[in-house]
């Protein structure tokens, strides 16, 4: 069964293998107001019962590559935690309410921002060659692949631009790049 292979800086960090699953994501993401250049997420959903897995999650500093990769197989390591498993003493939620519009423009616009301008460059196996950055009213920079059980040997890449807090009405993301990742191929990122 295929698997999602991510390197960081050519250092194996996790193999996701999908047997047993019926999605995985790798996310890097950017923020202006983060203090942390950017952030890779490795997730999944196991099938019945379904349980939402956490593969990987770590800060990433300008200048580091990482490479995620579609293979024909391979084995799942490190294994995923839950929630609890990775927070046992976090308090039990309460489920999320959608914040008052003009409450989360007041909050955003007191966030100190820690960085003015970056980039992300990505390269896939296909040719295709994208820098995102951020410019006047571009908030934030994500490239995400998807893998999913109902595409079997293929993963969705989408590199996407946001242009404001992602809690409010107006929210404008933009795609930069969306290509479908076949077996064998992959993508390259550098943070800027």
């Amino acid at each position: 069964m295929p698997a999602v292979r991510i390197l960081v800086d050519d250092v194996l960090v996790a193999t996701v293998g999908t047997a047993g699953m019926t999605m995985i994501d790798v996310r890097l993401a950017s923020r202006r107001t983060w203090g942390p250049r950017a952030c890779l997420d490795v997730g999944g959903a196991t099938v019945a019962p379904t349980t939402m897995l956490t593969f990987v999650a770590r800060e990433l500093a300008p200048g580091q590559r990482v490479t995620i990769a579609l293979v024909a197989d391979g084995a799942t390591a490190p294994p995923g935690k839950t929630f609890s498993e990775l927070f046992p003493d976090a308090p039990k939620s309460e489920p999320l309410q959608r914040p008052d519009p003009a409450w989360a423009r007041q909050q955003y616009a007191a966030l100190p921002v820690h960085h003015q301008r970056y980039t992300i460059d990505v390269v896939t196996s296909l040719g295709t060659t994208v820098r995102g950055a951020t410019a006047d009213g571009i908030e934030s920079l994500a490239l995400s692949v998807d893998w999913h059980a109902d595409d079997g040997d293929r993963a969705d890449i989408r590199l996407s631009t946001t242009t404001t807090w992602p809690t409010l009405e107006d929210i404008g993301d933009s795609y930069l790049l969306r290509e479908k990742m076949a077996l064998g191929g992959s993508v390259v990122l550098t943070v800027g």
